[in-house]
């Protein structure tokens, strides 16, 4: 399920290949998964939750308070969430998600899309996060996903080379504490499946914190 996407060839240079993450991360009612996300990411490590099974599944701060796993909010509000960016590091982020667009077929002009990919749907995504942890997170990827209404879970779309109208980049370097900054990210839903909202999925057996496209807020 993966789709290249190449920019057309000009006489003067090379054209640039760039992969496009579509292929989806499926998880069953237990929290397990059927394989990875794009070529080359993995699935989120397991982490561990405490014995209470509040929202303290990861080490944090003292001053910060995490919003609780399986909470769903609607487009525009904010969660505290955390993940781990490598074995080493935790991040812990203020994070909205503030649109959800159909992304305009001339925004795709001059760029190929082949194989599945050619069918896809693509999205813009515009988020708004602030480091509210004690490291920096420099080039991280949050583990943000388009949910599609079979539980599919789609990673944002990767860019080898500049994407001018959504640059789905990973977080800005240095992005320090304090930092802040609104991103847009690009997606691509394949098979026709309606998208349902983003899901924060920071590990496989904790429950994501949901941006749903028509929710009433749970916390």
């Amino acid at each position: 399920m993966m789709a290249i996407m190449r920019r057309r060839p000009s006489p003067s240079r090379r054209a640039p290949w760039l992969a496009l993450g579509v292929a989806a991360v499926v998880l069953s009612g237990c929290g397990g998964h059927d394989g990875t996300g794009a070529a080359g990411e993995t699935a989120p490590e397991p982490v561990a939750t405490d014995d209470a099974g509040d929202e303290a599944y990861l080490e944090v701060p003292g001053d910060v308070v995490l919003t609780a796993p399986g909470s769903e909010l609607a487009l525009g509000e904010t969660a505290v969430v955390a993940w781990q960016p490598t074995t080493s590091s935790t991040g812990v982020v203020e994070l909205s998600v503030d649109v959800l667009q159909d992304a305009p077929p001339e925004a795709f002009a001059g760029w190929l899309l082949q194989g599945q990919g050619a069918e896809a749907s693509p999205y813009f995504v515009g988020i708004t996060v602030e480091n509210v942890g004690d490291g920096d997170l420099a080039d991280a990827r949050l583990p943000l996903y388009l949910g599609l209404d079979d539980g599919s879970l789609v990673p944002a779309a990767e860019f080898g080379a500049e994407f001018v109208a959504c640059s789905s980049t990973p977080l800005p370097e240095p992005f320090a504490p304090g930092d802040d900054v609104g991103q847009c990210l690009v997606y691509l839903s394949v098979g026709g499946r309606a998208v349902t909202g983003l899901v924060f999925q920071p590990a496989v057996d904790v429950a994501p914190v949901t941006w749903r496209l028509t929710a009433t807020p749970t916390g």
